[in-house]
């Protein structure tokens, strides 16, 4: 394992957690996904409701990038190094355009 292999992972993670905490997602995955997990948001206090530890796991971006970390690092690992370069990079690529800023697309 190299350095570009640890950013490529490191970046991936970060970017599929950020994805699972606080985006819906392609047909709402991700939304669907906390919703299952037990997820919730009081809409009185806009506090979020976590009572199961999947749904504390799946909320906490500490917690969650260990394990997505874990997850591409066995990718690494177990699959031919073209494979796990064709999982982490859009992840990358989406990472890094949000780093460097979204060029005014909001605007």
């Amino acid at each position: 394992m190299n350095w570009l292999d640890v950013f490529l992972a490191a970046m991936a993670t970060w970017r599929l957690t950020l994805m699972v905490i606080n985006e819906n997602g392609p047909y709402m995955i991700f939304s669907k996904f906390r919703t299952w997990a037990g997820v919730s948001v009081n809409i009185e206090t806009g506090e979020l409701n976590t009572p199961t530890n999947l749904s504390k796991l799946i909320t906490c971006s500490f917690c969650l990038s260990f394990w997505v970390g874990i997850g591409f690092m066995e990718i690494f690992f177990l699959a031919p190094s073209w494979l796990f370069q064709t999982i982490a990079l859009p992840f990358v690529l989406s990472a890094i355009t949000i780093l460097l800023g979204d060029g005014g697309l909001d605007e």
